[in-house]
């Protein structure tokens, strides 16, 4: 594949609808200079989309459990860095930066280590991930620049092994256009699930993942059911949320939620139930930039949140960050209810957006990336 003008190019695992992905898919989608992006699986959501919006271009090397076949997909990586003559090489998480560090035994490249994850110790992380952010801590100076989304991140990273004069953070950006506070959408999704106004709406928007910790999220809720009975409903939302997961069932049926409970899958159209919900609940045991935060707080939602990677600094006020003591959590929660703090007011709705806008934008994060 010979140059057509890219000024980067960009590898990632894939590019399907996660924080990683959306954070490279509103990027590409605000700068103006073209870009050639590899993801190593298939091309997922965003890729279809870039390719048909844009003028970037987006290929899918569809590596699979095969050695044998990988073996010309490995080739196909060196045919496409050795026909171009790129001036940063974006890697896009642990396997792409993996991958690439090698190559870079054969290639002289600007490498751009774009890690997106939290705390590299904490448990949940697959054996093989784990052993491959090992190798990376000691091949960091094969790295031009490393790219934290998180300043928790960054810290957990270089105490692991990951120190590098040339780190920097850059916070994800979001589209005030895409999230936003709509009435109707909660009264029409009151009405199709049939909940009345005076229920409070109890959500989670995660993968369903131990490092998720939905365990403690049901803990949470049926404490709250004890005291609001029929005024509770909770919506679990995320990847593989689905009622045939057996294990998310059995967390269901163990805490006797099972008719208190709305399973909805990934969802494009995930500012629908951002308005929806009364109070969205992170209870997750490890994150570096909480998109779903920011998503929330723009459509005017409360959000409580676990201390973890920059859900603090987002929030902005510890007031809603929580410990690991359901209880505790339950009464916080029944505290700010009492109070009216879900309310989704004029004043509520500004404050909490502006919140995010103010220092989130897609401008900054892309400038910023520009400027690397």
């Amino acid at each position: 594949m010979k140059n057509n003008n890219y000024q980067a190019i960009h590898f990632i695992t894939s590019l399907n609808i996660g924080g990683a992905e959306g954070a490279l898919y509103n990027y590409l989608k605000n700068t103006s200079s073209r870009h050639l992006i590899v993801c190593l699986l298939d091309i997922g959501f965003y890729g279809k989309k870039l390719n048909k919006e844009s003028n970037h271009k987006v290929i899918a090397l569809n590596f699979s459990k095969s050695i044998f076949k990988n073996i010309f997909k490995i080739h196909k990586i060196y045919k496409i860095i050795k026909n171009n003559n790129f001036f940063k090489t974006y890697c896009w998480m642990y396997h792409s930066c993996f991958i690439l560090t090698l190559y870079k035994l054969f290639f002289k490249l600007k490498l751009i280590w774009m890690i997106r994850h939290g705390n590299p110790n904490i448990k949940n992380i697959k054996l093989r991930t784990f052993i491959i952010i090992f190798i990376l801590s000691y091949f960091k100076k094969q790295a031009y620049k490393i790219v934290y989304c998180s300043n928790k991140s960054k810290i957990y990273h270089e105490n692991f092994g990951f120190y590098h004069k040339n780190s920097y953070v850059i916070e994800n950006g979001y589209d005030e256009k895409k999230f936003f506070y709509n009435k109707n959408l909660n009264l029409k999704n009151r009405i199709k699930y049939s909940i009345d106004n005076e229920t409070f709406i109890l959500g989670i928007v995660a993968r369903f993942h131990p490092i998720k910790n939905h365990s403690f999220f049901f803990k949470i809720a049926s404490l709250l059911k004890i005291v609001l009975n029929k005024n509770l409903k909770i919506f679990i939302i995320g990847k593989d949320v689905s009622p045939n997961n057996k294990l998310l069932n059995k967390m269901i049926n163990k805490f006797n939620l099972q008719q208190d409970v709305y399973l909805i899958e990934k969802t494009e159209s995930i500012n629908v139930y951002y308005n929806t919900l009364d109070c969205l609940l992170l209870t997750s045991k490890d994150e570096s930039f909480p998109n779903v935060l920011c998503e929330a707080q723009m459509t005017g939602l409360r959000c409580l949140s676990t201390d973890v990677g920059a859900a603090r600094e987002i929030i902005n006020s510890d007031k809603y960050i929580i410990n690991y003591d359901p209880e505790t959590v339950k009464n916080s929660i029944l505290d700010l209810y009492n109070k009216n703090e879900f309310l989704k007011t004029k004043k509520n709705v500004n404050s909490l957006r502006n919140n995010i806008i103010s220092r989130y934008t897609i401008q900054k994060m892309t400038q910023k990336i520009n400027d690397l």
